[in-house]
């Protein structure tokens, strides 16, 4: 700031002491920001940096680089959102608050090594958009039944028939995309030299079907539906978000 003392013309500056909090009451206005922090060029863009309480670390918020071009307002949420969520953008620059998507969770682990059936502990599918289920190497006694799958709650599933012993060891996956409908995919097959088609037009091999399996079953159960038994093999099901 220059002032004019004796005709004289100086620079005078403000004492740090004279600094106040009240004298920090900055005011945006539709055209000017209340604060700018500038870049150095070839050296750094603007950053600001909050200190710790003791004043010896900090975070520094940076701007982008000049090379981005960038020219964008984030406007953030109205509140601090809930537990869990994340910060998103509507791709205009307006943020909300959202629950967290993706990851993959073992639910249940069933080794298929004898018995007829097998059910698996209380399942909590909340908050799960799909479930994946892995089918390793599963063999049977005998070559007239079918392996099926039953919700709590719903009807049996057939997912696929059985070969004899240890000739049908194979991995397949079958995916439900929608636990609100219980609708299926076809399954993938990993190493399986017969098809996993539909049998009798039930099995998830051909449109999807809806037997009860939502996000509200509890349990699952597998099981043959003659008289032949589990001897070997394993399954996996996993819970996608």
């Amino acid at each position: 700031m220059a002032t004019t003392v004796d005709g004289s013309t100086g620079v005078s500056q403000i004492q740090d002491d004279k600094v106040t909090v009240a004298k920090l009451d900055l005011i945006s206005t539709g055209s000017v920001p209340s604060l700018e922090a500038k870049g150095t060029s070839g050296v750094t863009s603007g950053y600001l940096e909050l200190k710790c309480s003791e004043n010896t670390h900090g975070i520094k918020l940076l701007g982008p680089p000049h090379s981005a071009g960038a020219d964008y307002t984030l406007t953030f949420p109205n509140n601090d959102g809930d537990a869990g969520q994340f910060l998103q953008s509507n791709g205009s620059g307006v943020m909300s608050w959202a629950a967290a998507g993706g990851g993959m969770e073992l639910l249940s682990t069933l080794n298929t090594t004898s018995g007829n059936s097998h059910a698996t502990g209380t399942l909590n599918l909340t908050g799960f958009k799909q479930l994946l289920m892995s089918f390793y190497s599963i063999g049977s006694s005998g070559t007239a039944g079918k392996l099926q799958m039953t919700p709590n709650g719903g009807s049996a599933t057939v997912l696929y028939p059985v070969s004899s012993g240890t000739s049908s060891q194979a991995q397949y996956t079958l995916v439900v995309h929608d636990l609100g409908s219980g609708l299926f995919t076809a399954p993938t097959r990993v190493g399986m030299a017969r098809n996993v088609t539909a049998v009798n037009g039930e099995g998830p091999g051909g449109i999807g079907i809806n037997k009860g399996l939502t996000a509200s079953t509890t349990t699952i159960t597998f099981n043959y539906d003659g008289a032949e038994t589990f001897d070997i093999g394993q399954i996996l099901i996993y819970g996608i978000k």
